[in-house]
């Protein structure tokens, strides 16, 4: 033997003779296991009974903090000079941003800052919330409301209802929702906010008589800054008494409409002397309807502490039982259209589901092979017993039984059987050798105790890099989620299989050695000698048979050609369908429109027999809205397609509506996976920006290699008002004046908020002029100067224009997205056809382009996974090294991760599974399993050698001693995921990709384990006896 092999192929006697002790001493103890059997299973199902349902688990999300800010009536260009640049120029002072992103559309400014994944999130926000408050004096009065909020899971409400009025009068029923029902909600335990979309905002009018003001040469200015500074309460002070001390408050606030209308404007001069004073309510921007009525929809999310679950069960309550029998809000009818609280019960309970029938399965594999109830009862007891103590471990730890830890544990099922397969075998092979029952159980184990500890922690050490060592935030989150209950069931049924499994053998196993022998099943001669005559030709033909092999693996090529990149699902439980308006239409004609669409499709009796299982809805602006499709249950890819094949054939041709079935995913910036590629055009003129997007949209539409390219962003329609600085001067004209009239007379200006018992309502000050002004009312608008009045149009002249009806911004550049769609699926092809088509398009100086989004930010989240993979096989290797004490050997045992690769691909291929992450942390959950087997059929080889056998002799009588636990093992891992890898994925959070990829993986990793780890082990044996004689041959100097 040579001496490169001695480490690896003498296990010590004491070693031996000590596990054996460990056996014996233990199936002589079998009270003391039974209790702590009991007690385990005791504290394990006490806190199963306690652990908290949720979605997904806590920390789930992005590493991004957006800003969000309102101006009611603000045009985009107002937004980004007055909101957006002060903010950025704030912001930027905060270190180890990676990216700020800020849209200004109209009437509302967002900004969104991304971090890199390994910052603390708390720490940041902290951050930001300091700086915004810095830039709040600069931002216009107007803007008092600046909301922060960190992006994930926790910032996405738990709950939508729909809330209709049928008899009540409107405004009655706004103020019922703002004043009682809103509060009513906000007081289920566990409910943070609850905010309503739909409703009429209501405001405090202050309308001033243009004639009056001139006529009187009221400053509107001046009184503008009195209201704001009237209308406070603040402390300034306090008083030192004897019975103790006293706080001192100035409390100006308005209590009333009179008292504003008595405000003083001048000597002699009141508000209700050149105006009036009145609570209005406005038109909404924003209408929403379901059921074929108008209604409003009640948003509601919950305190970061509270569980999901829980208060979903409290608020189903609350709209179910308590409100319908409410003598006031029994009047409304509701509709939850959105739950979490039902996604997690519909997606969890799922997952519960096919474990229980990849468990099921797995037993009857079991049985199969062993024809032995008791023993197949012994080692199926490692699913539960595992499940658990997996599940204690979630609760102590303080972790939610969610989609992700569901999915480790279901991952898990199949594999827990394998250590308790391998202990029972090795003790039928002690029987089958003749062995007492005593004597087997105590030998059997012994042998393979150190393999199987060893197996068991490779399939651990694949999750410390995704764990441990990843910047991105999600990621990290899902490897640890689905990690670590996995591990910990691995590790709970190795200590079943160590411990427990020999004492029950001992009790259940046959003392008759004759009958002992015919204890478990053989295996078929079909399976055997095909496997059997394989080895044998591959080690009589060594370099024949690794040809082979390499050409096998080189057809792995071919599976990944062309491959389709997985895409983010859309929301569970919703499905929407987007329109937008021409450019002029009102929120009547909209209305009349989403009218004639619901008669003559979503409200036909052609739809509701072809969908009875199917609500809808649907919610418009001005500019377009959204149709929503509500399903009782999680729609079927072959129902969701037919569905939106009706839609696209149905929906009637309309010249002031346009339908987006998937144009909406053109500009998403964070969709990795879908058929748009996207490129980003970056520079500092967001005119010059659109006109090279233009540029690229009319190359991209005659371009052969794209199938569609994105419409043009919609334009708004504006008047530009340029103002004669020299007229201005003769004539005294200040143009902050000019620029507070227009502003006051086509707006309003808000100039403070009322406050009430239940809300804050805006005062807003502005000219009592028709609803609607034109540009005649704006070219005739009067403008004080000194003690007389001129019209604007004697010193300004007025041009009609179009502007970007959003203004986006990238890290303080203009910059937008154009999105085309490539003939071909492969990502990568779609790239190159960008990077084509891009070559023709001239950019001006300080312009540039990127691939954005998709495939970009796709490849950079691959290439960090590609990484973990490499980093847990080098893991792998040193893990077996240990065991083994060689580092030749191991490498035969890594070549199995070659196969399982290959079969991954080809179950992608074969099943039209795209690839995405969730597929890749499987195939690093493969690397960590498939060498189990090997690891266990080397450790065999060495005992046969050990024992006087011939190299080759001892390959083959170990390819045929653990052929059987080899088809076991993988035979109940495949079978456990099974039910997950044949269901059809109903949205949301989907782990078919990665049960499909294992399956396949560990199927033909476990083929090529009997042939391949044989061939392997027997050239690298070789290999390391040259470089020993090599070494040995050189003399030390």
């Amino acid at each position: 033997m040579p001496s490169w092999q001695n480490g690896a192929s003498k296990m010590p006697k004491q070693q031996r003779e000590k596990l054996q002790r460990l056996f014996f001493g233990l199936i002589h103890r079998p009270t003391a296991v039974l209790m702590i059997s009991i007690s385990l299973l005791g504290m394990s199902f006490i806190a199963t009974q306690r652990i908290q349902l949720d979605l997904v688990p806590d920390g789930m999300g992005s590493s991004e903090i957006s800003i969000r800010a309102s101006w009611e009536n603000a045009n985009p260009t107002e937004i980004e000079q007055k909101i957006i640049k002060p903010l950025e120029k704030e912001l930027r002072a905060i270190p180890n941003t990676d990216s700020i992103y800020s849209v200004a559309s109209e009437g509302s400014a967002e900004i969104n800052i991304s971090f890199p994944g390994n910052v603390d999130i708390d720490e940041v926000y902290a951050e930001i919330s300091d700086h915004v408050e810095r830039a709040r004096p600069l931002l216009p009065t107007e803007v008092d409301r600046i909301r922060i909020n960190r992006q994930g899971m926790s910032s996405i409400p738990i709950m939508f209802t729909g809330v209709q009025f049928p008899d009540m009068e409107r405004g009655v029923a706004q103020d019922l929702i703002s004043n009682v029902l809103l509060p009513r909600i906000e007081a289920v335990d566990g409910v943070a906010s609850a905010t309503s979309w739909g409703l009429e905002p209501l405001s405090i009018r202050i309308w001033l008589d243009e004639e009056s003001v001139f006529a009187n040469n009221i400053d509107i200015g001046a009184l503008v800054v009195r209201l704001q500074g009237d209308n406070v309460s603040s402390p300034v002070g306090d008083l030192d008494a004897s019975n103790g001390r006293t706080i001192i408050r100035v409390d100006s606030r308005f209590k009333s409409i009179e008292e504003i209308e008595n405000f003083p404007v001048r000597n002699g001069f009141r508000i209700k002397d050149i105006g009036r004073v009145e609570e209005i309510r406005s038109a909404p921007e924003f209408m929403f309807r379901f059921g074929g009525n108008y209604a409003t929809s009640c948003n509601i999310s919950k305190e970061s502490s509270a569980n999901t679950f829980d208060v979903c069960n409290r608020l189903n309550d609350l709209f179910d039982n308590v409100l319908p029998n409410d003598p006031v809000l029994g009047r409304f009818n509701f509709s939850v259209y959105f739950s979490q609280g039902d996604m997690i019960r519909d997606s969890v309970f799922s997952l519960i589901k096919d474990s229980l029938l990849g468990g099921l399965i797995a037993c009857l594999v079991l049985f199969f092979f062993l024809r032995s109830l008791p023993y197949t009862l012994l080692i199926t007891l490692s699913i539960p017993f595992a499940v658990l103590i997996s599940l204690a471990y979630i609760y102590f730890s303080g972790g939610t039984l969610n989609l992700m830890s569901m999915m480790g544990i279901t991952i898990s099922i199949g594999m827990l059987v394998d250590n308790s397969v391998v202990i029972v075998e090795s003790i039928f092979k002690k029987r089958e050798a003749g062995k007492s029952l005593i004597d087997s159980i105590c030998e059997g184990p012994s042998e393979v105790a150190l393999a199987i500890v060893t197996a068991t922690l490779t399939t651990v050490i694949v999750f410390l890099p995704l764990i441990f060592l990843t910047d991105n935030r999600q990621q990290k989150v899902i490897a640890e989620a689905i990690g670590m209950p996995l591990i910990v069931a691995l590790l709970a049924a190795l200590l079943l299989s160590i411990i427990m499994v020999p004492v029950a053998a001992r009790f259940i196993g046959s003392k008759d050695k004759d009958k002992a022998k015919t204890t478990a099943g053989q295996i078929p001669a079909f399976m055997t000698k095909p496997v059997l005559a394989a080895v044998n030709w591959s080690l009589k033909y060594r370099f024949r048979a690794a040809t082979v092999y390499v050409l096998i693996l080189m057809s792995s090529s071919m599976a990944t050609a062309g491959r389709e990149m997985a895409s983010a699902g859309e929301q569970e439980g919703q499905i929407s369908v987007r329109f937008s308006f021409v450019d002029g239409t009102t929120l009547h004609d909209g209305h009349l429109e989403v009218l004639e669409l619901e008669s003559q499709v979503l409200n036909s009796g052609s739809f509701k027999a072809t969908f009875p299982y199917i609500e809808t809805g649907c919610w418009f602006t001005r500019r377009g809205g959204a149709f929503l499709i509500w399903p009782e249950r999680p729609l079927k890819t072959k129902e969701k397609d037919k569905l939106m094949a009706y839609l696209k054939q149905e929906m009637p041709k309309r010249a002031r509506t346009t339908y987006h079935f998937s144009e909406e995913m053109a500009r998403g910036e964070n969709s990795k996976g879908n058929d748009w590629t996207r490129v980003r055009v970056s520079g500092p003129d967001s005119f010059v920006v659109q006109g090279i997007l233009d540029d690229i949209r009319r190359r991209g539409r005659g371009s052969e290699r794209f199938m569609e390219v994105s419409k043009a962003n919609e334009l708004n329609r504006e008047v530009l008002v340029k103002l004669d600085r020299d007229r201005m001067s003769r004539l005294g004209v200040d143009s902050q004046s000019v620029l507070g009239n227009i502003e006051w007379t086509m707006r309003g200006l808000m100039v403070s908020r009322f406050e009430t018992d239940n809300q804050e309502i805006p005062i807003i000050i502005e000219y009592d002029s028709p609803s609607n002004p034109n540009l005649n009312s704006l070219k005739e608008m009067l403008v004080s100067r000194k003690n007389k009045i001129v019209p604007l149009s004697t010193f300004a002249e007025f041009t009609n224009s179009r502007s970007a009806a959003d203004i986006r911004r990238l890290d303080g550049k203009i910059s937008d997205v154009i999105g085309l769609k490539s003939v071909t699926k492969d990502p990568k092809v779609a790239a190159d056809d960008i990077q084509h088509l891009m070559l023709d398009v001239e950019l001006p100086e300080a312009y540039s382009w990127k691939i954005s989004g998709g495939y970009e930010t796709a490849t950079a989240d691959m290439a960090d996974l590609i990484s973990a993979m490499a980093l847990a096989v080098g893991l792998v290797f040193l893990l077996m090294g240990l065991l083994f004490n060689s580092v030749i050997l191991p490498l035969s045992a890594l070549t199995t991760i070659a196969f399982a690769v290959l079969g991954a691909n080809w179950a992608f291929k074969l099943s039209s599974q795209p690839f995405g992450s969730m597929e890749m942390v499987g195939m690093i959950v493969l690397a960590g399993v498939v060498v189990n087997n090997a690891i266990v059929l080397i450790d065999r080889i060495l005992q046969l050698e050990r024992s006087g056998q011939q190299p080759n002799e001892a390959i083959v009588n170990s390819v045929n001693d653990r052929m059987r636990p080899v088809f076991m093992t993988a035979l109940t891992t495949v079978c456990g995921l099974l039910p997950i890898a044949l269901s059809e994925p109903s949205g949301g959070v989907s782990f078919k990709g990665m049960a499909v990829g294992i399956v396949g993986g560990i199927s033909v990793a476990t083929i090529f384990t009997l042939t391949v780890v044989p061939l392997s082990f027997s050239l690298f044996r070789d290999f390391g006896h040259l470089c020993s004689n090599a070494f040995a041959s050189k003399p030390l100097k």
